[in-house]
């Protein structure tokens, strides 16, 4: 999934609705969070 464009489309959610912009900010939350843990997996896979 690409999130280049997604700063210019957060305006277009708030104005839609609200609820909508909420539900994404957790969905791109969430994989951060799961990116941050599979690159901090692969950097100690790969300095052992």
């Amino acid at each position: 999934m690409d999130f280049q464009g997604l700063p210019f489309m957060i305006p277009v959610f708030i104005k839609r609705k609200q609820s909508t912009y909420i539900s994404i900010f957790f969905v791109i939350f969430a994989a951060a969070k799961h990116w941050e843990q599979a690159w901090k997996l692969q950097k100690r896979i790969c300095w052992e």
